[in-house]
């Protein structure tokens, strides 16, 4: 992007892995642009002089972390879920069963969300200061991701593993983050299965009691409604209407995994990758 925060440079890079015989996955080159046209860019390998494979690596990780920062955290774990929180309070009673089951995993959520557009996602707040994209640069990066993002796709975990091609253990062991949440999310899909049957009925029995609840159907059109502006999720099973029990089911259960494992996921190790200042 052509924004700089406080003319702090940063790349758009790419880089290749390798599972070498330990099973490890290890970078094996790294291009810190893509090339445009007649400007080509040179690409680094582990053979370059230590201090450049060193450099190359650390651009990389700065990109990358930016890039975390921005989407996975920021964009699609508060922000995207404060959308369906807000989505979830306006069309659904406090005494609905599908408001009580998603109310604890939104909790404190938009008085977090506030107090970060106060101190850390302002103008001058806490990105523009540590960040080497800032904020501005941050939106930029979330608004460009929402034209592809689909709940249905990255936002539902089987769908994303195999979508990014790491779903695979054989070819890509010691991938942690999959192999953790994987039986969390399949454990969550069967939780809210058995909440949402006890309501509706099971997934072989007549859907009309669904498809006549008014508050729900309200709740699936204002998840994809671009009324007033709003930007509509993408992949939202139904698209706007729930029509049957397991549409219902597949659009909590990425909303609660979202809200709690992957929020946990890509908050928690902040300290860990960013406390070596340069990856941010």
């Amino acid at each position: 992007a052509a924004f700089k925060n406080q003319n702090r440079p940063m790349c758009a890079p790419y880089g290749l892995f390798f599972v070498n015989s330990k099973k490890n996955l290890e970078p094996v080159a790294i291009q810190m642009y893509p090339n445009e046209e007649e400007e080509q860019h040179p690409v680094f390998l582990p053979s370059d002089p230590p201090h450049t494979w060193l450099y190359a690596k650390m651009w990389f990780n700065c990109a990358d972390a930016n890039y975390h920062q921005a989407v996975p955290h920021l964009g699609f774990t508060h922000l995207m879920i404060e959308a369906c929180a807000l989505a979830a309070k306006t069309t659904l009673s406090r005494s609905h069963p599908i408001q009580r089951l998603l109310e604890p995993h939104f909790f404190n959520l938009m008085a977090i969300n506030n107090f970060a557009t106060e101190v850390l996602i302002n103008e001058g707040g806490g990105l523009t200061k540590i960040s080497m994209a800032g904020e501005k640069g941050f939106f930029e990066v979330i608004r460009e991701r929402l034209k592809t993002w689909r709940m249905d796709i990255e936002g539902t975990l089987p769908a994303d593993l195999k979508n990014r091609g790491v779903d695979d253990a054989e070819a890509l062991p010691k991938y942690y983050y999959r192999d953790d949440a994987l039986p969390i999310y399949h454990a969550i899909r069967e939780y809210v299965r058995g909440m949402v049957e006890i309501f509706y009925g099971d997934e072989n029995g007549d859907e009309v009691k669904l498809k006549e609840d008014f508050e729900i159907q309200a709740f699936a059109k204002a998840l994809v409604s671009t009324e007033g502006g709003r930007v509509a999720i993408k992949g939202v099973p139904g698209n706007g209407t729930f029509s049957t029990l397991d549409e219902l089911i597949q659009t909590l259960t990425s909303i609660i995994f979202t809200s709690s494992v992957q929020h946990a996921a890509v908050n928690f190790m902040q300290l860990d990758e960013y406390g070596f200042v340069p990856n941010f």
